[in-house]
């Protein structure tokens, strides 16, 4: 009985590492069923399962619990990029109003929107903002996106969809 603590413990350790790969990668913003997260979820079920001490019955109980959580953290994973994704269409505008008073105040556009010293939205549970930013010469690019649609504006044009 005193072997099995070890594999117990062992086990929802892998499974708490599991479901945080979860919620990782559904906040990658990928297709829901895209072939990477879906192999590594059912993959790392049935370590989990085989790491359990017990029966049949016991492993297999585990295995679908550990399934549920995974899919529960992947899905609230998708759900933190959706809501980061909305938040950039609803924000995205905001952000270049405030690296043009940047540049007003400063005379140029900052090397990174760290330094705007303000929010930056579209931010996720576990990752940073979906927007990503980059100094051109004397402009910049802005651009955020999801597994089917980029948007991309600059310091002279808004944000535009791209397929």
């Amino acid at each position: 009985m005193e072997t099995q603590r070890p594999r117990t413990i062992a086990g929802v350790v892998l499974a708490l590492l599991l479901c945080s790969v979860g919620l990782w990668l559904g906040e990658a913003g990928g297709p829901p069923w895209a072939a990477v997260p879906i192999v590594i979820g059912v993959a790392g079920c049935l370590v989990v399962a085989f790491s359990i001490p017990g029966g049949p019955a016991r492993k297999s109980l585990a295995g679908v619990a550990v399934l549920a959580a995974y899919a529960l953290t992947f899905f609230s994973g998708l759900w933190s990029f959706g809501h980061a994704f909305a938040q950039c269409l609803k924000e995205g505008e905001d952000v270049r109003s405030t690296l043009e008073e940047y540049r007003r105040r400063n005379g140029s556009y900052p090397e990174s929107l760290a330094q705007l010293h303000s929010d930056v939205p579209c931010g996720r549970l576990s990752r940073p903002t979906i927007l990503v930013y980059e100094k051109i010469g004397t402009g910049y690019d802005l651009r955020f996106r999801d597994w089917l649609v980029e948007h991309v504006a600059s310091d002279t044009a808004s944000f535009m969809a791209h397929k």
